[in-house]
């Protein structure tokens, strides 16, 4: 894929990537699967699995390295009853909707288990592991790890008219760990870019204008004299309430069409900016050479609504706007993709908005 400068506002910079992912899959007797994967990008922030490469729009290096291949997914599963089943390993997230909450990137490490209390009613519950990310120079701050519990009730419903279904979600995720240190600097929230690194012993270098600034500390700002440099300490706690519906019509199963609704809160943030949403529309969908799938999206996710490193690739968070979207199928086993994204921060309005448009090719093989 690339990254394109839009000419409409201040981006400035085209980016090619790449992103290479391995998956393999099977059964070991009737009640119990397992799935792995390898894929890029997994080392430093799991939410970017696509890497730079060439040379960006001023002819410098663009190489970000970590290309190599790393685990991102290895699961065990098991089907205990025809209703209750367990997932052990690092996994594909049950509890994701959208990319508003999690990256569909991102995959936790634990135990999920799921029990279907009817045909139309599913209870989750998920205890896992998310490792944030590493320090600016790339080493592993594992004291900056945080523990997800998490908990999500599901209700399906088909129409009377046996086309359309609706989906509601109702979920809590309750995060935990060292990360979450009180912040001892009364400063607004949203107000902080993961890429501004000051010198040490300075904050001045704060970039308080950047669209996606995500709501972390910079690695050089010193929280307090007992805990010293901490790279990834955040401006508020995170308990998430979090509720989704969703309509998927295949009335035309050649045409389908469905909507989206996505909103969270965060019951713990320190500020006002603790709420999010994401509303999305669209159209069509890629089973044979020929397909076409379109929609709409729009985003609003103010800057403690979520955690910042869990949906890096879109949005972060301190952030609103718009993105279009159109996948076709090609061939049988390549999609050509587009998407135009065009954001601005919330909080710093006179900054211009940020365009992006992001397109290119996926081959399965």
């Amino acid at each position: 894929e690339a990254h394109f400068a839009d000419g409409l506002s201040d981006r400035i910079a085209d980016e090619p990537q790449y992103r290479l992912e391995l998956n393999a899959s099977g059964r070991a007797n009737s009640k119990t699967w397992w799935e792995a994967s390898l894929r890029t990008g997994q080392r430093d922030w799991s939410a970017e699995s696509w890497r730079n490469f060439g040379t960006d729009s001023a002819g410098m290096d663009n190489a970000a390295g970590n290309g190599e291949l790393d685990i991102a997914r290895a699961v065990i599963g098991y089907q205990a009853t025809d209703s209750l089943k367990f997932g052990l390993g690092k996994q594909v997230n049950p509890f994701a909707n959208t990319e508003l909450v999690f990256d569909e990137d991102v995959n936790p490490v634990g135990l999920t288990e799921e029990y279907k209390l009817t045909d139309s009613l599913t209870l989750r519950a998920g205890q896992y592991y998310f490792k944030s990310g590493t320090d600016w120079e790339g080493v592993s701050q594992d004291s900056e790890d945080v523990y997800l519990f998490a908990h999500q009730l599901q209700y399906d419903r088909d129409c009377q008219d046996g086309y359309g279904k609706w989906t509601f979600r109702v979920a809590n995720y309750n995060f935990t760990g060292e990360q979450f240190i009180h912040p001892d600097w009364g400063v607004p929230a949203g107000f902080f870019n993961t890429l501004d690194q000051p010198a040490d012993g300075e904050v001045s270098a704060f970039n308080s204008q950047a669209a996606r600034s995500g709501n972390y500390y910079n690695n050089n700002h010193r929280t307090n004299e007992s805990t010293g440099y901490r790279q990834l300490s955040l401006l508020s706690d995170f308990n998430l309430a979090n509720v989704y519906v969703g309509y998927h019509s295949d009335e035309d199963p050649t045409d389908p069409w469905g909507i989206k609704l996505d909103y969270v809160i965060n019951n713990s943030a320190w500020n006002a900016e603790d709420t999010g949403w994401w509303f999305e529309i669209y159209r069509g969908s890629l089973e044979k050479k020929g397909d076409v799938l379109y929609g709409y999206q729009y985003k609003r996710v103010e800057a403690d609504a979520v955690l910042a490193f869990l949906n890096e690739d879109q949005l972060r968070t301190n952030v609103k706007g718009s993105s279009v979207f159109l996948h076709t199928r090609v061939q049988d086993n390549m999609d050509w993709f587009a998407t135009y994204f065009l954001f601005e921060p919330i909080e710093s309005a006179n900054l211009d908005k940020e365009g992006l448009l992001r397109t290119g090719l996926n081959l399965k093989f």
